[in-house]
């Protein structure tokens, strides 16, 4: 399943979206690290939970992982998704 939103976003947030809620301060260490380590994971955060009615929790969450693994690798987000998505395809 192609994500469109998060596919139409090219750079990384500067502040949370509305939807991160759960990333309050109170809840971290509010430290520039922090920020930017969140921020970061956000969209391999969004992509899993928009895949969890499709593929099941487990599933995406796995997948959400390792698209967050490969981000800190250096890859940019699209091919981060297309590897993931692609260990999962017939070749």
């Amino acid at each position: 399943m192609h994500n469109r939103r998060l596919e139409q976003k090219t750079t990384i947030p500067t502040s949370f979206p509305q939807r991160a809620q759960w990333f309050s301060p109170n809840h971290y260490q509010n430290t520039y690290q922090a920020q930017r380590t969140l921020e970061a994971a956000l969209p391999a955060i969004y992509y899993g939970i928009d895949s969890c009615p499709v593929v099941g929790y487990e599933h995406a969450l796995t997948e959400a992982v390792s698209i967050g693994y490969l981000l800190g690798q250096g890859y940019d987000y699209q091919t981060a998704v297309n590897t993931v998505q692609s260990w999962w395809r017939p070749s």
